[in-house]
């Protein structure tokens, strides 16, 4: 009985997921369901943090709450052109399952197709544990695909913890964005984000990578005043003297002409010299403002 009970609710599960029945597939589960995509250390929630990044619905969940919280960003993420069961083992209270599935990924045109197995546990007619067993490369790679534009939108936004997720899964934090020409590096520096634009270089990031604009990371952060970030840069080995090949400008130009006197102190004090033109014939000191500090000003000759 309880062999003939356990492919029951199963077939039902699948029988909901085919049709898209939503709340149906909720109806077999246990209102304490255990559900395991991708297994953490000593089963920490979530699975593992940067695996869980590229794909949202990796982890260790308990409880209908949290378990149909995943469903919005596999349907967000991707499009699911086939799921099919293709065979079904039942013992007693436990079921595994042989299924097929293939997806584009949304965000990247990308498709794949694997097979892999789930456990289940069924008692008193709900499943209380589902557990998937699934080689994640495939998924990963799909996912992968854009995984430059969101480096980039995670640099704008200064999201270090998103970042952290892209770095170690094969992020390039050199490439340029096809559009704006930004690097990820330049992009992090412009918002003033030293601990993001440390983490990009830590993970290969060039400190004098020039965009398609003209200017390095130097450039962005000393025009946006961001004292913290040129620091950052300067101890990684970024060229204080690096003119920009449109205009011909230093870093050191373009902390004056924002008017971010401490971050001009601190070129100086990494030996950025004040003699350099612009292609205008401008010196850094021609770009100062009435405001300048008058000890600074000194400095600039």
């Amino acid at each position: 009985m309880r062999q003939s009970e356990t492919e029951a609710v199963v077939l039902r599960w699948f029988e909901a997921l085919g049709s898209g029945d939503v709340d149906g597939a909720m109806a077999c589960l246990d209102d304490d369901i255990h559900w395991v995509n991708s297994p953490g250390a000593d089963g920490a929630k979530h699975g593992v943090p940067s695996l869980s990044a590229i794909v949202p619905w990796f982890g260790d969940f308990r409880g209908k709450d949290e378990v149909t919280a995943t469903f919005g960003p596999y349907g967000a993420a991707q499009e699911t052109l086939h799921y099919e069961r293709l065979n079904l083992m039942v013992r007693e209270d436990e079921a595994m399952a042989l299924v097929r599935e293939t997806a584009r990924i949304r965000a990247t045109g990308e498709v794949y197709d694997i097979e892999f197995v789930q456990r289940y546990k069924v008692v008193g007619g709900r499943i209380v544990l589902l557990r998937a067993y699934l080689d994640t490369s495939r998924m990963v790679a799909a996912f992968r695909g854009d995984m430059g534009a969101r480096l980039l939108a995670a640099a704008r936004a200064g999201d270090a913890e998103a970042t952290a997720g892209l770095l170690p899964y094969g992020a390039d934090p050199n490439a340029l964005d096809p559009g704006a020409g930004e690097s990820a590096l330049v992009a992090a520096a412009a918002g003033g984000h030293a601990p993001l634009v440390q983490m990009l270089l830590d993970h290969g990031a060039v400190p004098d990578l020039v965009d398609r604009s003209g200017q390095a990371a130097l450039h962005a952060a000393a025009g946006a005043g961001a004292a913290e970030a040129i620091a950052v840069l300067l101890a990684a080995g970024a060229r204080p003297d690096l003119q920009r090949p449109t205009d011909g400008r230093t870093a050191l130009h373009a902390a004056l002409d924002a008017a971010a006197d401490g971050c001009a102190a601190l070129l100086l004090d990494a030996g950025a010299r004040a003699d350099l033109v612009d292609h205008a014939g401008k010196l850094p000191r021609d770009l100062a403002p009435p405001s300048t500090d008058a000890d600074l000003r000194a400095r600039l000759g």
